[in-house]
C-alpha cells in the first residue's frame, strides 16, 4: 500500500523543467527529467527532493547532506553498486537523509555492502529494499549514527562476520517497524541484526528464515538478533522471529545485554548447542510479557529459551511445543534469579526438565531460584526425571499454581535434588504419570519440601 502511494505521487507530480528544490532523475534523458544519474542530482546542492523513475541505476551515492531520495518502488527504481563499495553512504554531521521506494543492491564493502550510516548522521528508510549485499559487518546496513526503517525488506545479505542485515555499532540507535521484513541474511553471529552496544528497537515487524553460518570462529550465536552487551538494549515489540538457525546458540535471540520481548512470537527456530529460541548469559537482565515461545529446539539445554547468570522475568507468557534434547524443553535458568507469573508452560519435552529446568551449574557460580506464581506447567514430558519440572539445587517457590498431565519415569509433576528447597503454596499438583517413582513428584540427596494448602 505504501509503495502504491509513493509511485501515485510520483505520477502525479509535474515534471520540473530545470534542477531546484524538486528534481527528476531519468536514466534515459527524457523530456522534463533534470539529470541521468542520481549522483548527478545529489551533487546539486539545490536539489532539496529527488524523485527518480523507474529504471536500474549503476552507481554508489554519497549522501552528506539533508535530501529526500525517492523511487518509483521496490523493483522498480534499482541501485546497483556493482560490488564496487557500499551502494549508499550516508555522512556528515547533522545530515538526516530518506531514501524512499528504491531496491539497493550489489554493494560490497567493509562496513554496511547497501548502506553505510555514518556517527553523527541519520537515515529514514522508507517502503524500500535491501537486497544481496556484501560486507565484513552490515551486509545490508552498517549503522553508527540513527537510523529508522519502516515498512521496508532486508533480505539475502551476507557477512563473514557480524550482522547479516544490519550491523548497530556502539554509537547507533536502529528502529525496525511498520511491517518490515529481515529475512534470508546469513552471518557469522546476528544473522539479521547485530547490536555493539548499541540501542536496536524492532516493533511490528518479522524476522524469518535467518541464519547464522560457521564462517565466525567465536561462535556462529543468534540466527536473527545477537546482542552484545553489556550496555545496549535491545526491545523486541509486536514482532515475530520464526525460523531462523543458529550454527551455535540463540536460534532466534543471542544476548549479552539488557533484553525485552513484548507482545511477540518466537516460533520454530533452532540451535546446534543451546538456546532453541533464546539465548541470555550474564549482564543481560531479560524482561518476556504476553509472548510466546514456542515450537523451538535445541539438541543440549532450553528448547525454547536458555538463561544464566541473568535475572529473568516471564508474565502472562506461553512457553509450548519446545524441545530439548537434555535438559530445560521450555526453559533452562541457573545461576540467577527468575520471577515468573500468569504463564503457561505446556508440550514441552526433554530428557530431565521437560516444561522447566532450575539450576544445575556449579553452586560456586551463583545460586539458582525462581518464583512462579499464578503459572500452569502441563502436558510436558520428560524421558528421565522432571516431566513438568526439574529442580537441581535450586530455590523453587510456587503459588496458586497448576502442576498437571506431565510425565517422566521420576518425578511425573516435579523431580527435586541437591541442596535446595521446593515450597508450594495454594497449588494443585495432579494428574501426573510416573513410570517409575513419584507420579505427582520426587524429591531426595537433600532437598527439603515444602507443601501448604495444596491439592496432591
Amino acid at each position: 500500500v505504501i509503495l502504491a502511494m509513493v509511485a501515485g505521487t510520483l505520477m502525479a507530480a509535474p515534471r520540473a523543467a530545470a534542477a531546484g528544490p524538486t528534481c527528476l532523475v531519468d536514466a534515459e534523458g527524457l523530456p522534463g527529467s533534470d539529470y541521468v544519474t542520481i549522483a548527478g542530482a545529489l551533487a546539486d546542492p539545490t536539489c532539496v527532493t529527488i524523485n527518480i523513475d523507474g529504471d536500474t541505476f549503476a552507481e554508489t551515492l554519497s549522501i552528506d547532506r539533508g535530501v529526500e531520495m525517492i523511487g518509483s518502488g521496490v523493483g522498480a527504481t534499482v541501485v546497483d553498486g556493482s560490488a564496487g563499495a557500499s551502494v549508499v553512504t550516508i555522512s556528515g554531521s547533522g545530515t538526516v537523509a530518506m531514501i524512499s521506494g528504491v531496491t539497493i543492491t550489489n554493494g560490497d564493502s567493509t562496513a554496511g555492502g547497501g548502506i553505510h550510516v555514518a556517527a553523527g548522521s541519520s537515515l529514514n528508510l522508507v517502503a524500500s529494499e535491501v537486497t544481496a549485499n556484501t560486507a565484513i559487518s552490515g551486509g545490508g546496513i552498517f549503522n553508527a549514527g540513527e537510523l529508522d526503517i519502516a515498512a521496508s525488506l532486508v533480505t539475502a545479505n551476507t557477512v563473514a562476520s557480524n550482522g547479516g542485515g544490519v550491523y548497530n555499532a556502539e554509537t547507533g540507535t536502529t528502529n525496525v517497524r511498520s511491517g518490515s521484513t529481515f529475512s534470508g541474511n546469513v552471518a557469522g553471529q546476528g544473522g539479521a541484526v547485530y547490536n555493539y552496544r548499541g540501542t536496536v528497537m524492532l516493533s511490528d515487524s518479522t524476522l524469518t528464515a535467518n541464519q547464522t553460518a560457521t564462517t565466525d570462529p567465536n561462535g556462529a550465536n543468534g540466527g536473527a538478533v545477537y546482542n552484545r552487551g553489556p550496555y545496549g538494549p535491545v526491545t523486541i515489540e509486536g514482532s515475530s522471529l520464526t525460523g531462523n538457525v543458529a550454527a551455535h546458540s540463540g536460534g532466534a535471540v543471542y544476548t549479552w545485554g539488557p533484553l525485552t520481548i513484548r507482545d511477540s512470537l518466537i516460533d520454530a527456530n533452532s540451535s546446534t548447542y543451546n538456546g532453541g529460541g533464546i539465548w541470555s548469559y550474564f549482564y543481560s537482565p531479560t524482561v518476556i510479557e504476553g509472548s510466546t515461545i514456542s515450537n523451538n529446539a535445541s539438541p543440549r539445554q532450553g528448547g525454547g529459551m536458555w538463561n544464566a547468570l541473568s535475572t529473568l522475568e516471564i508474565r502472562t507468557s506461553t512457553f509450548s511445543g519446545n524441545r530439548a534434547t537434555r535438559e530445560g524443553g521450555g526453559l533452562f535458568h541457573t545461576a540467577a534469579t527468575a520471577t515468573i507469573e500468569d504463564t503457561s508452560l505446556a508440550g514441552n519435552s526433554s530428557r530431565a526438565g521437560g516444561g522447566a529446568y532450575m539450576g544445575g551449574l556449579n553452586a560456586d557460580i551463583g545460586s539458582t531460584s525462581a518464583e512462579m506464581t499464578r503459572t500452569s506447567v502441563t502436558d510436558n514430558t520428560a524421558s528421565d526425571s522432571g516431566g513438568g519440572i526439574a529442580a537441581l539445587r535450586a530455590t523453587l517457590d510456587m503459588g496458586d499454581s497448576t502442576i498437571s498431565g506431565n510425565e517422566a519415569p521420576h518425578g511425573g509433576g516435579i523431580f527435586a535434588r541437591g541442596t535446595g528447597s521446593v515450597d508450594i503454596i495454594g497449588s494443585a499438583i495432579t494428574g501426573n504419570t510416573a513410570h517409575l517413582d513419584g507420579g505427582g513428584g520426587n524429591a531426595y540427596d537433600g532437598s527439603a519440601v515444602g507443601i501448604v494448602n495444596t491439592t496432591i
